[in-house]
């Protein structure tokens, strides 16, 4: 979804993966700033997928410093809390969610608001591959890492 000028980015993937994405992460978020116009990315907050992605973009920004970055929490804090570098959204209507599917809701939020999603998906079952399902029925642009990080391996 444009808002304005603005195109989004966001990153799926499972809770476990190798050191090797972090690396690829920010080759593939470059490629999408300098060819897509990509200036906006949502992350998650939960697994070490999600702590690369962060690290990734941190890096990231100091070469680009006008990208913006936020977590998408899904939970509402109940004191102040902060991700160096990263403002914080938490989805409308959030509150109201029963915790068993808290994560889900967030999850569909961030495809619902993003044009393109970086994905860490290997297996064919589970909730990263039924999110990337969602991403592919909304016709959203997908690059799966994987992809690239086991292209190395042959």
């Amino acid at each position: 979804m444009y808002v304005g000028d603005v195109m989004i980015c966001a990153f799926f993937g499972h809770r476990s993966c190798p050191f090797a994405v972090e690396e690829t992460l920010e080759e593939e978020i470059e490629k999408l700033l300098l060819s897509a116009d990509v200036d906006t990315f949502y992350v998650g907050n939960k697994g070490a997928f999600d702590r690369f992605v962060q690290s990734a973009l941190r890096n990231i920004k100091e070469r680009y410093p006008y990208i913006k970055m936020f977590i998408v929490l899904d939970y509402i804090p109940t004191q102040k809390v902060e991700f160096e570098g990263f403002e914080i959204i938490i989805p409308d209507s959030i509150e109201n969610v029963p915790k068993r599917f808290i994560m889900s809701y967030r999850n569909k939020w961030m495809i619902n608001e993003c044009d393109v999603a970086i994905v860490y998906c290997v297996y064919t079952v589970g909730n990263t591959q039924r999110h990337v399902d969602m991403l592919k029925r909304k016709g959203k642009e997908i690059f799966n890492i994987a992809d690239k990080i086991f292209e190395y391996k042959l």
